[in-house]
């Protein structure tokens, strides 16, 4: 289909109007490994270009749960000179793919590169000071929060609304992760309001708007 469309004219390097994407994200963030370097091997693109929310293939990667597969990780690794650049790259919010990982519950995929590159990140901050941590307690997989623990993440890093990874977890419905953040489950959040224990956290993967400080963890 893509060889049909591009015969008739469409122009690879167009970007979306609706959100900005360019060929490369999105097929990076949806499409499998083949498609991916088809793009890259046969219209030019490169895995270290970047999208309007300034990420690089890695990030759109990581986030696509049904298309990322071992094989596509493995590609994009071999596609670059330095892959700890592109793992400590970060986007217009100051995220890494390894944030983005853990916001959609994509880790345990690339768990792998936890015991290698991805390790040095794991208590990284981004704009809002959230580590991958306070991103996973706002999934609903305690595998991933597991796995980050287990990676020397620690639960006791705040972000700038005070929060702890115990705080987004209660905020988030998620107190089934007590034990492996060194929490009671019947224990309260100190920053989360009461009323507010059985609504999900609304910081989310989208570009924030400016106002969102003061209404967003």
């Amino acid at each position: 289909m893509v060889q049909f469309l591009l015969e008739r004219g469409a122009d690879p390097r167009r970007w979306s109007s609706l959100y900005g994407s360019s060929l490369l994200s999105i097929v990076a963030h949806r499409a499998p490994a083949q498609l991916v370097e088809y793009v890259c091997d046969e219209l030019g693109f490169e895995v270290t270009d970047l999208d309007h929310e300034q990420r690089n293939a890695f990030h759109l990667v990581f986030t696509g749960s049904v298309m990322l597969t071992p094989d596509k990780v493995e590609w994009l690794c071999e596609r670059v000179d330095d892959i700890s650049q592109m793992l400590g790259a970060r986007d217009a919010h100051g995220r890494l793919p390894l944030h983005l990982a853990c916001g959609r519950g994509t880790l345990d995929k690339i768990s792998p590169l936890l015991k290698g590159p991805l390790k040095d990140w794991v208590n990284e901050l981004d704009n809002d000071g959230w580590t991958p941590l306070h991103w996973a307690c706002r999934h609903w997989d305690v595998v991933i929060v597991k796995i980050l623990i287990e990676a020397g993440a620690d639960p006791d890093f705040r972000t700038h609304h005070n929060m702890d990874a115990w705080d987004i977890a209660v905020l988030s419905g998620n107190r089934d992760f007590a034990s492996f953040l060194g929490k009671d489950p019947g224990a309260p959040s100190s920053q989360v309001p009461e009323e507010k224990h059985k609504n999900r956290c609304n910081s989310c993967l989208a570009c924030r708007r400016s106002t969102a400080r003061d209404t967003n963890v």
